[in-house]
């Protein structure tokens, strides 16, 4: 069984690394657009749940994981002055590139195989000439898997009006933080987190995330603002919080301006397709969310029905080709079938479990 999921962030990687570890005799390959050290984010956060359920499906993940972590179980919300504090919130943070960086190690470990810096157009002819007996999309919110198969997966997306920026900053936060500030043009708010458990004095270690409506967006002129400029006008607006620490920019915005980004509300009426080999996980399935963090916790919670759906997209998506299929794996076919499904149920109770 030759397996090709067509990116390679938390989605991917974990889809490879569950896949592979069930059955080490299939060949699980993952094709990513960028360098493996390439990053486009600052923090991933994790609920207790999510921990739970990765490490009832891979203990060794979570093990890699937990040196890693920064836990707080506090969120703070200031507002004009105002400070509430409510505890008993046990969530975990970690850097974007370390989760990447051990979920690359790991699925190394167990045999995936790599294909870095390939941007594919065609992913379903790539499967083909690959010979790929099913082909996963776990390529982002702009899938090209979804997008090339777009009438099979039938999806639908809108975008919020709220604007956000994805920003970094040195101050080591010990709680999650909301802040709430007004101004002439109306009101914004920042969350923010640590995410970096070690960090030097000028590293940075936390996730700032600013949020405004459209309308105060634009009445504020944050559009077109170069990132220089957006940065002081946004770290003298919160200056307070920040206590003289500095906001930083994702490195490919530090030239021109910033990227003030939208809600993203994606849905796809189904997950497989019935006349191609072939599925979608993380952000191409389903994205209701900021673009850019948690897709493992999300990618723990939707896994049964991934791989649930990877299973059927092999048993009844694969059409005409079935049978030459079956006839070349011979009796291995209705093994491949089994042991899909194996990791389907196997994943679901697991998720089930720690979600009881």
């Amino acid at each position: 069984m030759k397996i090709l999921i067509n990116g390679g962030g938390p989605a991917g990687l974990f889809g490879a690394l569950l896949l592979k570890k069930r059955r080490p005799d299939w060949e699980v390959h993952v094709t990513e657009r960028h360098a493996a050290e390439d990053t486009f984010g600052w923090g991933v956060v994790l609920s207790e749940d999510a921990l739970e359920a990765i490490t009832l499906q891979d203990a060794d993940l979570a093990d890699a994981l937990s040196p890693l972590l920064h836990h707080w179980n506090t969120i703070e919300i200031r507002r004009k002055g105002e400070l509430v504090r409510s505890t008993g919130h046990d969530f975990y943070a970690i850097s974007r590139y370390q989760l990447l960086k051990q979920m690359q190690d790991q699925c190394k470990s167990a045999g995936v195989i790599f294909h870095w810096q390939q941007s594919v157009a065609d992913p379903v002819q790539q499967a083909l000439s690959m010979r790929a007996d099913l082909l996963i999309g776990a390529d982002g919110l702009y899938s090209a898997v979804r997008q090339q198969l777009d009438a099979h997966f039938q999806p639908k997306q809108t975008q919020g009006k709220t604007r956000f920026v994805w920003l970094g900053t040195t101050l080591p936060l010990d709680t999650f933080l909301f802040s709430f500030i007004e101004t002439e043009h109306g009101w914004m708010q920042a969350h923010a987190y640590k995410h970096d458990r070690d960090n030097g004095n000028d590293a940075v270690c936390s996730t700032w995330i600013v949020e405004m409506p459209e309308a105060v967006w634009k009445k504020g002129g944050w559009e077109g603002l170069q990132t220089t400029d957006a940065l002081s006008r946004l770290e003298l607006l919160f200056a307070d919080d920040l206590q003289g620490h500095k906001l930083y920019a994702l490195a490919h915005q530090q030239r021109g301006s910033v990227q003030w980004m939208q809600f993203p509300q994606l849905y796809c009426q189904r997950w497989y397709t019935e006349s191609e080999a072939g599925d979608i996980m993380g952000d191409p399935s389903a994205a209701f969310r900021y673009y850019n963090p948690d897709e493992l916790t999300r990618t723990a919670d939707q896994g049964y029905g991934d791989v649930y759906n990877a299973a059927r997209g092999y048993q009844m998506g694969l059409g005409d080709s079935a049978s030459r299929i079956d006839a070349r794996l011979g009796g291995a076919a209705q093994g491949i079938r089994n042991d899909l499904y194996g990791v389907a149920d196997e994943y679901g109770r697991g998720v089930r479990g720690a979600v009881d």
